[in-house]
């Protein structure tokens, strides 16, 4: 599986997405999973399509409290002979604003490993009837 396409604003976020939907993957299908096209019968691509955080609550002076992270990822089966149809797979997670940026962004990575878990397990449901 080649490192997702980022097709975001949001820069560098690619590899913490396709590590975090290979690991789910693997841990719904307990196969063996290859960054390399040449070592593997089948082949999923994939671009992430959207990075949005959206803000969902908010404290009594109207600073934001928690954000809702939702990504989008269109992706495909390649297999010898054939390549599959696109489909697109959307995984979100919210996550708590502090007052410790560090904190904050620490959260919102949080989220970003649980987004893309919904979207290996959307993967995993769709082409191969796996289960979380």
């Amino acid at each position: 599986m080649p490192t997702f396409q980022n097709e975001t604003d949001r820069p560098a976020i690619e590899g913490k997405i396709t590590e975090g939907v290979r690991i789910s993957l693997l841990r719904q299908l307990g196969t063996r999973l290859t960054r390399s096209p040449n070592d593997t019968d089948s082949l999923l691509r994939g671009r992430i399509t959207k990075y949005a955080t959206t803000p969902l609550s908010f404290d009594s002076e109207g600073r934001v409290e928690t954000y809702r992270l939702t990504l989008s990822l269109s992706y495909r089966l390649e297999r010898p002979g054939k390549t599959g149809h696109g489909q697109v797979a959307t995984g979100f997670s919210d996550y708590t604003v502090f007052r410790n940026t560090e904190k904050t962004a620490m959260a919102e990575q949080s989220a970003l490993t649980e987004a893309a878990t919904r979207i290996a397990e959307q993967i995993g449901m769709r082409l191969w009837g796996a289960t979380p």
